[in-house]
């Protein structure tokens, strides 16, 4: 369902663990068990992570966050109908991932429908890992605002598959849902649906995304894909910022002084310190301009590593009525 998972993306909608595999008895073959992490590649182009149910009672996000699930159940039928909003709310750990393009996508098979076979320009998979989910809660028995219901039995698995095919008005709208155990959702939009079914098929039992456990919401994102968009990191005067990027991470942290941290990642000591003082210039510009809304930026601490730069800021009030 293209519009629901773009929808998580949208709601800012990880602290990663994951269900680890089951140990193996005395002189047997360990079993791997699919995880969600499975639908995820190793470096997802981005990755964005949220604590719900922590943020909401945060006397400043929480207001910011229920604005944006409103605003989402208002403007998105899709999203109204199939009770996604409620779903987030209820969930501890939301990871939204756009898949890149490194792992190879199966053959179609003779079930493989159409919303599977092409992948439009433009059209990226997107997977949304819901995590924590009310055990009350059946995916099966979720209905539209006429009480139709909003999925079907899918192909059958090591994990139940759900499938979304066309919205009421029968327009196509793709998607799958796979619930894994430990009251985990993974819902993916129609092109990724044949790649993350048989990535649970054939598990690897790999390591789930490194993610700040403490952190309340996460945005990761791929360093490459990020200068290869942004044409002033590649080319322009920004360059020395776009060199060897492999990622760039927001962190929103807890605590009263409202702290947002950016980490850039880079892959040698000479490219992290010719980041660090072009920013550090960039700051000094921004900050020296008429404009209050970027006056703040002076504040912004810059601190160089051997292989990152981190960027460490207190978000204003302004900022924060802005948004509200």
């Amino acid at each position: 369902m293209k519009r629901v998972i773009g929808a998580c993306l949208v709601l800012a909608l990880g602290a990663c663990g994951g269900t680890a595999a089951r140990p193996p008895s005395a002189g047997a073959r360990a079993v791997l068990e699919p995880q969600w992490q499975d639908a995820l590649d190793a470096d997802p182009k981005l990755l964005l992570t949220l604590h719900p149910k922590v943020l909401l009672k945060d006397d400043v996000y929480g207001p910011l966050l229920r604005r944006a699930l409103d605003l989402a159940r208002q403007r998105s039928h899709a999203v109204a109908s199939t009770r996604l909003v409620e779903a987030v709310e209820e969930s501890d750990e939301v990871i939204a991932g756009v898949l890149g393009e490194e792992r190879p996508t199966p053959q179609p098979s003779a079930s493989t429908t159409e919303s599977e076979r092409e992948v439009l320009p433009g059209q990226d998979p997107i997977v949304a890992v819901l995590r924590g989910m009310p055990a009350e809660l059946d995916p099966a028995k979720l209905v539209d605002a006429d009480g139709n219901l909003l999925w079907a039995p899918g192909p059958s698995g090591p994990v139940r598959e759900l499938v979304h095919e066309v919205d009421k008005g029968g327009s196509p709208n793709p998607a799958s849902l796979f619930e894994l155990p430990g009251r985990t959702w993974v819902i993916v939009s129609g092109p990724a649906r044949a790649r993350v079914r048989e990535a649970f098929t054939r598990p690897t039992g790999h390591a789930p995304p490194p993610i700040d456990a403490e952190a309340l919401a996460t945005l990761r994102i791929d360093g490459p894909a990020l200068v290869a968009r942004a044409r002033p990191l590649s080319a322009g005067g920004l360059a020395a910022i776009g060199r060897q990027l492999q990622s760039v991470a927001l962190v929103l942290l807890p605590g009263a002084t409202r702290e947002i941290q950016a980490v850039l990642q880079y892959t040698s000591a000479e490219a992290s310190a010719g980041a660090a003082r072009k920013l550090t210039q960039v700051k000094q510009v921004l900050s020296m301009g008429n404009s209050p809304a970027l006056a703040w930026m002076g504040s912004v601490a810059v601190e160089a590593t051997q292989s990152a730069v981190v960027l460490k800021a207190s978000v204003p009030p302004e900022i924060l009525n802005l948004l509200q």
